[in-house]
């Protein structure tokens, strides 16, 4: 990193592109050679994590991706932070017996839809990106270089993550250590291929390591799922949403006919008497890939639109209102839970249809959020959300994510002494659980993630070109004249 740093200075200071001292080789192997070393170099990883201008080229139109990244991942820490640690963790624990009664207290115990919101983001940033490039490459798109791209956009840094969850129990100790950091090596010594294959979600909470995981298990097998769908919205946009629209509906279906049969409770509830049954919950109604297919697909479609439609002129008050009932929505499906919480018994039918629905529902109201700022009609909130602080601070949403466990587990497996709970403690922790987070992240992008990502981009990124297919658009003429649809992919191994 020292060197690759220093030549990179070096490069800017003189402006020679082809600088490398004490080597000579031809211009391919020496702009090569070059090209690697600099992979690991801060000056130019940094410049690209702190630049504006290549978020807002790489994003175009939809740069309130980035406030809706940061803020949800703000809003995850904040849950985290209180219901990550364990009960020994603090004194004045009877206190959260009266937090539990709190209305506004549902936005942290609710908290497991905010996930969707990441899926749903995903799904869009998918479909869009693959629509533009087929139609900027004449429907070509190659399937297993996706699925490769997609890969290892997660694998090294869930490698080191693992990595980390090793090394740093031998680092240091504290009167909680073996508490929080024992459980989570048994697992890891037993099932650490899992979360490096991206099948950890398959397996129960108690057997998986690095818990939150999880969700970039379940992303990856969505996205392989979900390639089949996005090439026939591309074809026939027409059958395309039709199908996707029937399978999620089914989907959301059978979530709720499953909830009514076996009697389950209709979302995770954290404020049970035991603890093992909060996670056994989790194993079941929370980590399946399958309960979130629904936020998934809707992000497809999303991505559509918001790719055919770059603007779109709705009327004020039309506008107001479904923004309005956008996060009237939002704040119901968060809210609505609070009587359940408190331990009332929902009728079967209302938390069947709440667990076939809400997932899918609040991902509706945030994609009109999406929707409404790229369409020109967000006002004050796209400016808000399109923030160019929110830059940086977006791309680095991933690892903040996979850093932030490891961060909680430290701090209070290292308190010498128990934390007195209350709003205000939660709240200060929350702080520097942030301020931490973001700052390991920082230095783990730059000196493990971009590296990798620039390194796989040189050697890895066009290693199936031989696989591209070409997708051909059915016309309008055609689809309002043929009565049945003819799929015509023709193989070819040229761009």
């Amino acid at each position: 990193m020292i060197l690759a740093t220093s030549v990179d200075l070096i490069i800017a200071y003189t402006n020679d592109k082809n600088y490398i001292p004490f080597i000579s080789f031809e211009t391919r192997l020496r702009k090569l050679l070059l090209a690697t070393l600099l992979s690991f170099s801060v000056y130019k990883n940094g410049k690209i994590l702190f630049g504006t201008t290549t978020t807002r080229s790489s994003l175009g139109p939809i740069e309130c991706i980035n406030g809706i990244r940061v803020l949800s991942m703000l809003w995850i820490i904040w849950t985290h932070t209180y219901l990550i640690p364990i009960k020994e963790t603090f004194t004045f624990v009877r206190e959260f017996m009266f937090t539990v009664e709190e209305l506004g207290f549902q936005l942290i115990l609710n908290g497991w839809v905010l996930v969707d919101t990441f899926f749903l983001v995903g799904a869009m940033l998918t479909s869009y990106s693959l629509f533009h490039r087929m139609t900027k490459t004449d429907g070509r798109i190659n399937v297993l270089q996706q699925i490769l791209n997609r890969f290892f956009r997660f694998w090294p840094s869930v490698a080191m993550t693992l990595g980390l969850i090793f090394l740093v129990p031998s680092l240091a100790s504290g009167p909680l250590w073996k508490e929080y950091f024992e459980v989570q090596l048994d697992k890891c010594y037993t099932n650490w291929w899992t979360t490096l294959t991206f099948i950890n979600n398959w397996y129960d909470e108690s057997q998986m390591c690095l818990l939150h995981t999880w969700y970039l298990s379940a992303d990856i097998q969505l996205f392989m799922f979900s390639l089949i769908f996005v090439i026939i919205l591309y074809k026939n946009p027409n059958l395309g949403i039709k199908l996707i629209i029937l399978v999620a509906t089914a989907n959301s279906l059978a979530i709720a006919v499953r909830t009514y049969i076996m009697a389950q409770n209709p979302t995770v509830l954290y404020n049970t008497p035991d603890e093992r049954d909060v996670y056994n919950q989790a194993s079941t109604l929370y980590v399946n890939t399958y309960i979130h297919l629904g936020p998934y697909f809707v992000g497809l479609i999303l991505g559509y639109y918001v790719f055919k439609h770059k603007t779109i002129k709705i009327n004020p008050f039309l506008n107001l209102f479904i923004w309005m009932s956008a996060l009237f929505g939002c704040l119901t499906i968060m809210l609505s839970t609070y009587t359940l919480n408190r331990g009332q018994i929902w009728d079967p039918i209302a938390g069947a249809l709440y667990a076939g629905l809400h997932r899918t529902g609040w991902s509706l109201c945030v994609a009109w959020i999406i929707f409404g700022c790229t369409t020109g009609n967000g006002g004050p909130i796209n400016t808000f959300l399109s923030w160019s602080l929110f830059g940086p601070l977006g791309k680095l949403s991933f690892m903040i994510y996979l850093m932030h466990f490891l961060v909680i587990w430290v701090r209070y497996a290292y308190n010498r002494q128990p934390l007195p709970f209350s709003h205000y403690t939660m709240f200060c922790e929350f702080l520097v659980n942030v301020m931490i987070s973001i700052g390991v992240s920082v230095a783990t992008h730059l000196a493990f993630e971009a590296p990798m990502m620039s390194l796989y981009n040189i050697y890895l990124s066009n290693v199936f070109k031989f696989a591209n297919i070409r997708i051909r658009q059915t016309s309008e003429k055609t689809e309002k004249s043929a009565k049945h649809v003819v799929n015509e992919i023709v193989v070819t191994s040229k761009l």
